[in-house]
């Protein structure tokens, strides 16, 4: 017999950033990737507003697929990486997740379900 939970979600609220998550040695990679230039004499602070800014000029996909090289860097194969970035800007899933939350359902139901919530 399989494993089975129940998981009741108590609360949640919106997390914009991890802390030390994203590092300087993050940022000048991101950039060299892009081939912004010198990047020596600048601040964490302004390697990430440059990064951010860089990333933000690209088409989303462009921007998803430099972010999953840098950040799953070798976990996924090239293919992956590419179909990965175009699902993520085609299709907005945590979207339902989040929906089906507020509307009182749990967090299993509303990862299990997402099509459901989208078509209802």
């Amino acid at each position: 017999m399989a494993p089975s939970f129940h998981v009741s979600v108590l609360s949640y609220r919106l997390v914009e950033e991890i802390e030390g998550g994203w590092t300087e040695a993050d940022f000048v990679r991101l950039l060299e990737a892009q081939d912004y230039g010198d990047t020596s004499g600048m601040s964490p602070e302004e390697l990430r507003e440059i990064c951010v800014r860089s990333l933000q000029d690209l088409p989303l996909d462009e921007a998803a697929a430099l972010l999953m090289r840098h950040k799953l860097e070798g976990a996924l194969r090239s293919g992956q990486v590419e179909n990965l970035s175009h699902e993520v800007a085609d299709e907005r899933h945590w979207e339902h997740w989040l929906g089906a939350l507020e509307d009182g359902d749990d967090a299993y139901d509303a990862a299990a379900r997402p099509d459901e919530r989208a078509s209802g």
